[in-house]
């Protein structure tokens, strides 16, 4: 049984000396500063060169208000987003609200109805300092 404690101790004291090291460097946010007056959506695509909008991710911003600041959180590192694609460029796409509820999803997509398109390298974004900004 002392063994067993002795085990169990051993394993917590390594998990406590764990200390994320290998994650200090990922970036899991994005800034992104609205300076028009519309409502945006900001979406992303791993598909670079392709630039259609048949598979565009969410960057976690999904109503960004007019001249506002948001901070956008990804469910997975920017860093390793960039290991999905072989050119290590991501495409951004700003879209207007508006028009999304005025034609619909589909119809935006099929007509490229959206307001910019930024493609960024990771050391791009990394000297921008993880902000974008729209215009």
């Amino acid at each position: 049984m002392k063994i067993f404690y002795y085990l169990i101790n051993l394993i917590l004291l390594f998990l406590i000396s764990c200390d994320g090291r290998e994650l200090k460097d990922e970036n899991f946010q994005i800034q992104f500063i609205n300076n028009s007056k519309h409502k945006i959506l900001l979406s992303c695509s791993y598909n670079y060169p392709d630039t259609s909008l048949t598979e565009t991710t969410s960057t976690g911003c999904g109503n960004i208000e007019p001249y506002s600041t948001e901070n956008c959180q990804n469910n997975i590192s920017w860093q390793n987003a960039y290991s999905h694609n072989e050119f290590k460029i991501l495409c951004f796409f700003v879209w207007d609200i508006d028009t999304i509820e005025k034609y619909g999803a589909d119809i935006c997509r099929e007509e490229y109805k959206i307001l910019k398109r930024y493609d960024y390298s990771l050391e791009s974004l990394e000297e921008m300092n993880w902000i974008i900004t729209f215009p």
